[in-house]
């Protein structure tokens, strides 16, 4: 690489770079440490900088500067610039908005984001290597200064370059919902004192309420569903748009076929509830339904046009199941439709311009507003120099103390000790429509949205501020506070893992939800898997594995998602299951299990000829064994990362650190015969393997995974770290019960 003679800027102040080294990207320290000596600070106050040419490559500020300029040019277009290909436009279009939020940032934290973009536009004019990043403190700023960096350089094309860049943009959407939210929340009450004004409300309802679909509107989850847009069931065109069949018509009180409106009018708000457990056994014939609705102890389905007007939507048309899928007493014609309609939910829910939930047994949003007001104030003080008056912060707490948020059902005694889930964070329906849309907006009994001074909530910005805030980590929250965190832990939904689903996590999360009946119904059409309901001709359920789900449906998910169907462990041994323990649902009523998180695998070809029978067990005809004790003749040695249960008796967890397996598996439960067998490699060149044990001369059960990393370009095995796709496999025919 060619080096140009090291020259002076003019002006003192044009540049000034206050930290070369970023601890946070391990991976670059040894390139900053190799440059640092580049860029000097002379007596007079001037900055020496030694440029680096411009090679093929275009790795330097000035080039990512000129396509961010091309970017902003191409947004008051309304155009998605080609440089957001890696992942689909929609993704594309939250990073857009990320970036541009970001960059116009005149919030509470302006003042850090205003030096950031000094310090690109200056480096810009100097032609400096990107191997140069300065130290941001704050999170927000430092993952979309991140995420601006790999998309606008040129000079990250290598696979692995692409899932780290994948991983900087979900986490820039989650901070940014956070900063939105706590912005939102209090924008006309703190500011940063280098500057005047905020920045204006971005998000409103009004804004929401004029996107084309509900993916355009603020996110916390960079790509939600992103396997629907693989598998291509989300529908765009005219031509493939056969979904949703029905629509309530707001102004003419009735439910209408969508072949009857225009296609450039179909506008719909799409609205999710709950109601299937409080049935009453009647029916209501209305006038403007084609069949009987089912009435329910939980509010008046006569009373239901009345309530849609009052929730003065934007869009003239509504989506309720109710009122747009035909229930059980409708003629044999229109049940068919139904049954459409319940495999289209993900086109449904997906293609409204927004999606929203009725939480009809919560009066008031007084309790999570105040919940929400207390978080944001404490991640304003946390990661900005602004001033915030003590009487404000005397307000806001005394508001989150004594509230009710009505998301917890109130204790039943010491073995429900933070309380139940309230009703729609319980059923399986819902959790298929949430993990679907986790931006939608939230309204009370009485249609009203969950707002914050002014600002709508979508339900993923809760989760985001929820998760930034570990529980343990806020000292003296108030109950509202605690509350939101006891719900959140309770269905699964707290953490990072919401925001970056997968199929597999559908079923996990859903092991612990409700459903009457026919629970594979409730959840095929998120995960994308419904040949196997098309093709059903009775009405009749098969066998249930486990008691959960019918075969064809596991079979069609194993065939689509291939290996990481296995790819799972469990969290505490006393959840593991007695039988089924290959699957990532149960028979008991928990949902504490973990899927690592990656966008893409391939599974080793030998996972293919794995069979899931009728009682829970798996057959494995063929695999690669890797390790085994004791040790079979042959086997070359290997490190990685364990992931077991707490409390497996016998079995020594080792967090976070690689042990070498053949010591592992010798000095764990020195009496059981042990194998790790092949399974994956992951987008990021991480591979995983099972952990099996011998329950006696027939079967083996699961007891975890394992994971080791393999780096660069390099196709063979390294030492210690095995390339299971060198392996053909054996022939084993073993039971995992």
């Amino acid at each position: 690489m060619q080096h140009l003679p090291a020259f002076c800027i003019s002006q003192p102040d044009d540049f000034y770079i206050r930290e070369i080294k970023s601890p946070f990207l391990s991976y670059l320290y040894h390139k900053q440490k190799k440059y640092q000596y580049l860029i000097v600070r002379d007596e007079s106050n001037a900055v020496a900088v030694t440029g680096l040419v411009a090679g093929p490559d275009a790795t330097h500020y000035g080039y990512a500067l000129a396509r961010w300029k091309g970017l902003l040019q191409d947004s008051h277009r309304q155009r998605i610039p080609v440089i957001f290909d890696y992942r689909t436009n929609l993704s594309g279009k939250h990073v857009r908005t990320i970036l541009l939020e970001w960059w116009h940032n005149r919030s509470f934290d302006a003042a850090i984001t205003t030096d950031i973009v000094h310090w690109i536009q200056q480096a810009a004019m100097v032609y400096l290597s990107l191997d140069f990043m300065p130290r941001i403190s704050s999170p927000y700023n430092y993952f979309c200064f991140m995420l601006w960096y790999f998309e606008m350089s040129n000079s990250f094309r290598h696979a692995d370059h692409f899932v780290i860049r994948d991983g900087i943009g979900s986490t820039a959407s989650k901070e940014s919902a956070v900063h939105r939210l706590a912005h939102h929340t209090f924008a006309s009450k703190v500011s940063d004192p280098k500057t005047e004004v905020g920045i204006p409300l971005l998000h409103n309802q009004t804004e929401i309420e004029s996107e084309t679909t509900l993916c355009c509107s603020p996110t916390a989850a960079i790509d939600p569903c992103f396997w629907l847009q693989d598998l291509k069931v989300l529908k765009a065109t005219e031509e493939d748009h056969k979904s949703p069949l029905f629509l309530w018509d707001t102004l003419q009180d009735r439910t209408t076929r969508t072949q009857e409106v225009p296609y450039q009018e179909i506008r719909y708000v799409a609205i999710s509830h709950t109601w299937g457990r409080w049935t009453t056994g009647s029916h209501y014939s209305s006038p403007g339904v084609p069949w009987p609705i089912p009435e329910n102890s939980m509010f008046d389905v006569r009373d239901l046009p009345r309530m849609l007007k009052a929730a003065r939507f934007s869009a003239r048309y509504i989506w309720l199941d109710l009122l747009c899928i035909p229930q059980e007493q409708a003629s044999p014609e229109l049940k068919h439709l139904g049954k459409i309609e319940i495999a289209n939910q993900a086109t449904i829910f997906r293609s409204a311009i927004f999606a929203c939930a009725w939480l009809n047994n919560v009066p008031s949003w007084r309790g999570i507003r105040s919940a929400i007001k207390w978080l944001s104030l404490q991640y304003i003080g946390r990661y900005s120099s602004v001033e915030v008056p003590e009487e404000l912060h005397k307000d806001v707490k005394r508001e989150a103390w004594g509230a009710r948020t009505y998301l917890l059902d109130p204790p039943t005694g010491a073995t429900d000790p933070a309380g139940t889930p309230s009703r729609w964070f319980t059923s399986l329906w819902t959790l298929q429509e949430l993990c679907m849309c986790p931006n939608m907006l939230l309204y009370d009994f009485s249609w009203r949205p969950l707002e914050v001074n002014g600002f709508v909530v979508p339900f993923d910005h809760i989760v985001a501020l929820f998760s930034s805030y570990p529980q343990g980590h806020v000292p003296f929250a108030p109950s509202t506070v605690t509350e939101i965190y006891n719900l959140l832990r309770a269905v699964g939904l707290g953490g990072n893992g919401f925001l970056r689903m997968s199929p597999i996590s559908v079923l996990i999360l859903g092991n612990q939800r409700y459903c009457r009946e026919r629970r594979a119904e409730a959840i095929m059409s998120v995960i994308g898997v419904t040949s196997w309901f098309d093709q059903e001709t009775d009405s009749t359920e098969e066998q249930l594995v486990l008691d959960r789900y019918p075969l064809s449906f596991l079979h069609e998910i194993k065939q689509i998602f291939g290996a990481s169907f296995f790819c799972w462990h469990d969290i505490f041994a006393d959840q593991m299951n007695d039988k089924g323990t290959m699957l990532p649902f149960s028979d008991k009523l928990v949902g504490n299990r973990r899927t690592p998180m990656f966008t893409r695998s391939v599974g080793h070809r030998t996972v293919s000829s794995w069979t899931i029978l009728p009682d829970g067990s798996v057959l494995m005809p063929q695999a690669v064994v890797l390790a085994s004790f004791p040790r079979r003749a042959g086997e070359k040695s290997f490190r990685g990362e364990v992931r077991i249960p707490a409390s497996l008796p016998e079995y020594r967890r080792v967090p976070n650190a690689e042990v070498d397996m053949h010591e592992y598996l010798a000095h764990n439960c020195p009496d059981k015969e042990k194998y790790v067998i092949a399974l994956l490699q992951t987008d990021a060149s991480i591979f995983y393997g099972l952990l099996l044990e011998r329950q006696n001369e027939s079967s083996f059960r699961k007891i975890g995974l394992c994971h080791w990393m393999i780096t660069g370009n390099d196709t063979s095995s390294p030492a210690g770290h095995p390339n299971i796709f060198i392996y053909n496999g054996e022939q084993l025919k073993w039971l995992i019960q």
